[in-house]
């Protein structure tokens, strides 16, 4: 049966009215002090439960997109989460709704002991002991590391370290999660089991990087920038898989996509 243009046309409208935008950002522009133009006329929405890369050189403006989306930075144009404009009014419920993965791991596992760090959250939510308990060792279970929560945070592995940090944001149970380069200082095996970790999570994911080849493994939405811009949106195929688009703006195709072909 086939179906007319009309038809499809209108599938496409409700679709799109049925599908739920987790973080929109409409002409946000942001600079530095030094007037250096780090973000210029950002246009971006995201849907719940979808996985975006964002992809660039060193420089690109990576990083401060996600500052923008964490509502870190100040701008006349208020990014949108989950519906609700990025004011000081709503900040504490969206700080409920999204959850902020640092490039850093040690920025965020400063406890003498994982389980403390994991709790910090949720006990900062208000939430009852026991629901504190429960969700802190879900989190813990969830990345491999429930035998390890009365460890030293500094003696795990980087490995053990971004899982760890990855678990202090699920145990607050938010439905979207920023991630700044998660891969870095990361071993082949270590990478491996990130990735099955993020295939894993149902969030809605933004990840930035400059590692393509983890990105291809992960996302399936792209966003390449460049010079504080962003250059194209795409599927994988389309972005990450243009080689001419690619080594415009200094990256290559993932190897991945090349054995696909």
């Amino acid at each position: 049966m086939r179906i007319s243009s009309c038809a499809k046309s209108n599938i496409m409208v409700i679709i799109t009215a049925m599908t739920k935008i987790a973080v929109k950002i409409k002409d946000f522009s942001f600079k530095y002090p030094d007037a250096t133009v780090a973000l210029e006329n950002i246009n971006l929405d995201i849907a719940h439960k979808e996985r975006v890369g964002i992809v660039g050189p060193n420089g690109a403006g990576k990083s401060t997109l996600l500052l923008a989306i964490g509502n870190f930075l100040k701008s006349q144009a208020p990014v949108e989460i989950d519906g609700m404009l990025s004011t000081k009014d709503n900040i504490k419920k969206i700080r409920q709704k999204l959850g902020v993965l640092f490039q850093n791991p040690n920025d965020q596992l400063f406890m003498p002991r994982l389980f403390d760090d994991v709790t910090f959250g949720p006990l900062n939510m208000g939430l009852s002991k026991e629901e504190v308990i429960l969700r802190s060792k879900e989190a813990l279970r969830s990345v491999g590391l429930l035998d390890k929560k009365d460890k030293q945070p500094h003696h795990l592995s980087a490995g053990e370290k971004r899982a760890a940090a990855i678990a202090t944001v699920l145990a607050m149970k938010p439905e979207i999660i920023t991630m700044d380069e998660p891969d870095s200082s990361l071993d082949p095996r270590s990478q491996n089991k990130l990735i099955e970790l993020l295939n894993q999570m149902s969030q809605t994911l933004i990840i930035a990087t400059c590692n393509v080849n983890f990105i291809a493994r992960v996302c399936n939405k792209i966003v390449l920038m460049d010079s504080g811009k962003i250059i194209a949106i795409g599927n994988r195929k389309e972005i990450l898989g243009n080689q001419e688009l690619m080594n415009k703006h200094g990256l290559e195709v993932p190897a991945q996509l090349i054995s696909d072909d």
